[in-house]
């Protein structure tokens, strides 16, 4: 049996004096997503922990099914989505190309130089040195000036604290030892305070940057890096939770989460083909997510998050009228809360949720929105999405069984026999 998720990427939000307080989705023209909500099981889902933000990547692992301990970290699922070689051993950070001033305790001007070219930021990479300080370097470009920083050596760690605090704080911070007094990481932040400082010290005078000097342009003169990560052992998707599974998305980071899964990965180009490619797709798992009301929502602007919504609605009606004639499972829901207004970059707000499908307990919600759905039946976490889904099929399992070789959600379809 069939399930189909359509996961709207911070589709969550607040209140806003500019929609006369109301939510965009409150405010949004939006007959489909309602249409489901009163046909439907509504709800909230806490996609962590109440009051706590959290990123697509993490907010993703959690949703698929597993646990905080063995999420590898951003590097890696940006690694894998841009096809960079992952080794057991070593460290991998994200990097950006930034404009920074070194006389003013290197404030960040620009985190990211979005104009810098490929051919330019292939060319200042070479300037990153094979080793520093005991410590294996090589830098692996990615997209639009990131890159990713790959770090070898007996010491590395990922307890380290990231230089890049994303927040606007306005300067370069001090890679620290983090939760830990470990030598290895006082060790190993210590190389990336000094790394920082050499490649600055290198990219002053760098060609590229006379070049952007007289285009009037900001000099890429630091590596900013973060989100320090290893790869590790983890199950793929349809072992971990007995279903074969397939992400249709846009982006690279959602590319990555399916290669970190070992989910099949189909992309799109519109979301109305992304609707078209889910309602074919033969997997038992189909995860159909866009990104764009979340771009929407940092844009600051709460009515072009409207506008996305008002977008996406009429796409999503094959898919609920599919959902009405099949025996299948409709599952609607944001991965996090991406506020229109305010300095926040996520919050950790709850997210509306509704589950369409035969022999649910429909609820009297009318409406798909964050105050409305709180009037249904569903209080869940993130970490219950798979629990839910397998339990409404019945392929639960009871709690503390103890079948086949590990702990499990689902009863396996092979065991031994004695």
């Amino acid at each position: 049996m069939k399930t189909i998720v359509t996961l709207l990427d911070g589709v969550g939000d607040l209140v806003c004096d500019e929609l006369g307080g109301k939510t965009p989705l409150e405010y949004a023209n939006t007959p489909n997503l309602d249409r489901m909500a009163s046909l439907g099981e509504t709800g909230i889902m806490i996609p962590y922990r109440l009051g706590v933000p959290i990123g697509t990547d993490f907010a993703h692992y959690r949703l698929l099914g597993y646990q905080e301990e063995s999420y590898p970290g951003r590097s890696i699922v940006d690694g894998l989505a841009f096809d960079v070689p992952l080794h057991k051993d070593r460290l991998y950070m994200v990097t950006s190309w930034a404009s920074v001033y070194k006389e003013e305790n290197y404030e960040i001007q620009t985190r990211y130089l979005m104009d810098l070219s490929k051919e330019d930021s292939l060319e200042i990479g070479r300037i990153l040195p094979g080793s520093f300080q005991g410590y294996g370097l090589h830098w692996h470009y990615t997209n639009n000036g990131h890159g990713i920083l790959e770090i070898s050596g007996n010491n590395v760690t990922t307890k380290i604290s990231d230089p890049d605090g994303i927040y606007p704080l306005g300067y370069v911070l001090q890679s620290e030892p983090y939760g830990t007094i470990d030598p290895e990481a006082k060790s190993t932040s210590g190389m990336i305070n000094e790394l920082m400082k050499e490649v600055h010290r290198r990219l002053k005078d760098h060609p590229v940057n006379k070049k952007r000097e007289e285009q009037g342009l900001e000099p890429a003169n630091f590596l900013l890096p973060k989100w320090a990560g290893t790869p590790g052992e983890i199950l793929g998707f349809a072992e971990e939770n007995g279903m074969a599974g397939e992400i249709i998305g846009s982006s690279a980071m959602i590319r990555g989460i399916a290669r970190l899964l070992k989910m099949e990965y189909t992309p799109y180009n519109t979301f109305a083909e992304g609707v078209e490619k889910a309602l074919a797709s033969s997997a038992e798992y189909i995860h159909l997510h866009t990104k764009e009301t979340d771009q929407a929502a940092h844009t600051k602007d709460p009515f072009q998050k409207v506008k996305v919504l008002e977008k996406i609605d009429p796409l999503l009606a094959p898919l609920i009228d599919y959902g009405l004639k099949e025996d299948v499972l409709l599952i609607v829901t944001g991965d996090h809360t991406t506020p229109s207004i305010g300095p926040m970059i996520h919050s950790g707000d709850p997210v509306p949720i509704v589950f369409l499908g035969k022999q649910l307990r429909v609820d009297d919600v009318q409406r798909f929105d964050e105050r409305s759905c709180t009037k249904g039946s569903i209080r869940m976490k993130g970490e219950d999405f798979i629990p839910m889904i397998l339990n409404y099929h019945g392929r639960s399992l009871f709690h503390d069984f103890r079948v086949g070789g590990r702990k499990s959600k689902y009863l396996p379809s092979k065991l031994n026999k004695l």
